[in-house]
């Protein structure tokens, strides 16, 4: 017991007496003077319910009896943080008026500020995901609101942890309850923020539908992404394919502009295939067939290889915009690539660009593409050639 672990501390026996004297008056109960009822049998123990005690003769005792200091200081500091996360949490699962709300927003700020222990990410996933089976929009909307804010704030994490640990623990009806929330913090937090857990969510919020995406939109529109245009600069990042369909379907809804150069810049950094190399510098999201295309791509992307619909759509873009590119830009890297990947396009338009680009010249004498584009030209007709 506390009581016992205190006497054990004690070193004087002031203090031992002290304990000893709280531990009898605890275990033993009052009597009668005489222990006895009125007509000479034992009387059952009883407990007063209003002890004789003036408030005077209980401060001269506990200051006569106090503990000593070092006993006191072996008494360890109880932690609250998980308990009050835990009540809050609880609390949430409820409506609450507003000046509780504000009170429990105060403590999650207050908690959720500084570096958080794997026992408090597991109270936080587990809260939120009793929230999310109450099935209240409104619940969950604060819930999440009340977490993710400050969590967003912190210079120790950020709420995508939270997220990824709460989908594991959601079924699929559950999980798009969630949605609009995991891909609202994918677009205000971006990649860096936690590459790990933005692969994941962003795994998970793909595999849903396009037509179970379009019943959450609503909601989605009413978070801070849409509303206030708060885009991470870094969404499209180091991203498997798996994770490509959700970008599809953000392309064509009011953040589409925004999400379109993201994802090109995103392509253009880390191409996953010869196709979108070929066509990937030369896109132009407010170009409408430019949106078309990339929508398709991100959409079959999966696929083994890319549809006959595709090609044709890319060696359009190709042929109607490479010859157009400034002499002075024709030199960049990514231009010889491009003209090598012409041979895997293989339509009539491309095969006509690769023999201009190869021995076009301008007044007769002076080739009109640098030494390496031509290059790759040939080489591409050779590719074509020999098949």
């Amino acid at each position: 017991s506390i009581l016992g672990e205190l006497e054990k501390g004690a070193k004087d026996s002031k203090t031992r007496d002290s304990i000893n004297f709280l531990v009898s008056v605890i275990k033993k109960p009052i009597t009668d003077q005489d222990g006895k009822k009125s007509d000479g049998a034992p009387k059952k123990p009883v407990f007063p319910e209003n002890p004789d005690f003036s408030i005077e003769e209980i401060q001269a005792f506990t200051t006569k009896n106090k503990p000593h200091p070092r006993i006191l200081s072996q008494l360890p500091e109880v932690p609250t943080t998980n308990e009050t996360l835990t009540i809050l949490l609880l609390m949430a699962q409820h409506p609450q008026p507003l000046q509780n709300q504000i009170r429990m927003q105060q403590y999650f700020r207050e908690i959720l500020s500084g570096p958080l222990q794997d026992k408090t990410w597991l109270i936080l996933s587990g809260g939120l995901h009793n929230v999310i089976l109450t099935g209240n929009d409104a619940l969950i909307r604060l819930a999440v609101k009340l977490v993710c804010d400050p969590l967003r704030r912190s210079t120790y994490t950020n709420p995508l942890n939270l997220l990824a640990l709460t989908l594991e623990l959601c079924n699929k009806a559950e999980y798009l309850h969630l949605w609009p929330y995991a891909v609202n913090e994918l677009l205000a937090n971006g990649c860096s923020a936690d590459p790990a857990a933005y692969q994941k969510i962003s795994e998970a919020a793909a595999r849903i539908t396009e037509g179970e995406m379009l019943s959450v939109l609503p909601k989605l529109k009413e978070l801070d992404s849409f509303q206030d245009n708060v885009i991470a600069a870094d969404i499209f990042t180091g991203l498997t394919q798996a994770c490509f369909p959700l970008f599809a379907f953000l392309l064509k809804t009011q953040v589409g502009q925004p999400v379109g150069d993201r994802v090109i810049g995103g392509l253009r950094r880390d191409p996953p295939d010869w196709l979108i190399k070929a066509v990937v510098n030369m896109l132009d999201f407010s170009i409408q067939e430019h949106k078309v295309f990339l929508y398709s791509y991100l959409r079959q992307t999966a696929a083994a290889k890319p549809t006959d619909e595709l090609r044709l759509a890319a060696a359009k873009i190709v042929t109607q915009h490479l010859p157009a590119l400034p002499e002075e830009r024709r030199a960049e890297l990514w231009v010889a690539g491009t003209i090598e990947a012409l041979a895997e396009l293989n339509t009539k338009e491309t095969r006509q660009l690769l023999e201009q680009i190869a021995s076009g010249r301008k007044l007769l004498v002076i080739p009109q593409w640098p030494s390496e584009c031509r290059k790759a030209a040939e080489t591409a007709l050779e590719t074509e050639r020999r098949r």
